[in-house]
């Protein structure tokens, strides 16, 4: 297929999927939420609001969360109908359970309280529609869940700072602890230290006997090899190019350095790194240290090289291909590209 058509397909199937994304979804009304137990001791506040001008029985959410923080001890969010093909003069809001959210004239809801209650919108001609509201305090959480550390030959010891996230019960916690400390260990302040490869657990525990966890991952890069070019193009048969390493460990730079081809046919290379295109196609050259760490270039020669190249010259003019999932279709939908 020629590119151009290619990407004319492309802008098709990308402008197929922005009509679909686009398409107004049909509303699906979910089911009745369940009310809330009625506490008799608290009546239900309601407010009025005369001017507003409403049509259909749509409220914008049909149920809704609110967290309670110590930073935010009463957080909100809005209500608004939506419209249908009726006007109304005037909508009333209440709550089934003040103590535990509040609404005002706007649709504005407030928590008071850990609990459930039911929000209702009531139009003036007597239709109503609902909004389950459940109000939590916030857990305790740290502010990563994951954490790597690396032993590098100038940091035996790698560190980094856990925090606990703001909760209900703000940053008070009892201890710090490690699952195991021959990887990591932990300060009463959350600072996390590698003390040897492998996994573990850091824990902290609130005040009030919550926990949260971060899974800590150690690893060692001491004497780790990289070269200077995972790929080497050499479309010219007897041209020399050099490739380097480094090594990552004290005093890496003086240490010996062994090079070898694997299809000494297709490409050589000196004790210095120095690598001969020889014939075409494609071989591995690798560096290693005394330890026995390696790391590889993949060497293309002549009719291989210019093979390579265009093909990433084909790639970079057709983008990246995405697969989107609309509605049950699967679009291909081209990104980037040459025009």
């Amino acid at each position: 297929m020629k590119l151009k058509n290619v990407l004319k397909y492309g802008v098709a199937a990308a402008a197929l999927s922005m009509m679909l994304l686009c398409a107004p979804a049909a509303y699906a009304e979910g089911p009745e939420a369940e009310a809330a137990p009625a506490d008799p001791a608290v009546a239900a506040e309601s407010v009025e609001d005369e001017n507003a001008l409403f049509t259909g029985m749509h409220l914008s959410q049909s149920s809704m969360t609110l967290t309670v923080r110590s930073s935010n001890q009463n957080p909100s969010s809005s209500l608004s109908v939506r419209r249908t093909d009726e006007e109304y003069s005037s909508v009333r809001w209440t709550s089934s359970n003040g103590s535990v959210a509040s609404v005002d004239s706007y649709g504005t809801v407030t928590a008071r309280g850990v609990g459930y209650a039911t929000i209702t919108a009531t139009t003036n001609k007597g239709e109503s529609a609902t909004c389950r509201v459940t109000v939590e305090r916030a857990t305790a959480e740290l502010d990563q869940s994951y954490l790597c550390l690396n032993i590098t030959y100038d940091n035996a010891h790698p560190t980094g700072q856990l925090n606990l996230q703001d909760s209900y019960y703000g940053s008070s916690y009892e201890r710090w602890s490690s699952s195991n400390t021959n990887v990591v260990t932990v300060s009463d302040g959350g600072m996390v230290t590698a003390q040897g490869v492998g996994t573990a657990t850091v824990t902290a525990r609130t005040s009030n006997g919550e926990s949260a966890s971060c899974r800590v991952t150690v690893s060692n890069s001491v004497g780790d090899v990289s070269v200077s070019q995972t790929v080497l193009l050499m479309p010219d048969v007897g041209s020399v190019q050099q490739l380097s390493a480094t090594i990552a460990a004290a005093g890496g730079e003086g240490m010996a350095r062994t090079w070898v081809s694997m299809n000494p046919a297709v490409a050589t290379v000196s004790e210095s790194g120095y690598v001969t295109a020889v014939g075409n196609g494609e071989t591995k050259i690798i560096v290693s240290s005394p330890d026995g760490k390696y790391a590889e270039c993949t060497c293309y020669v002549g009719d291989a090289a210019r093979q390579y190249q265009s093909q990433q010259q084909m790639q970079a003019a057709l983008g990246v291909v995405v697969l989107v999932v609309v509605a049950g279709v699967i679009i291909l939908v081209m990104m980037g590209g040459a025009a």
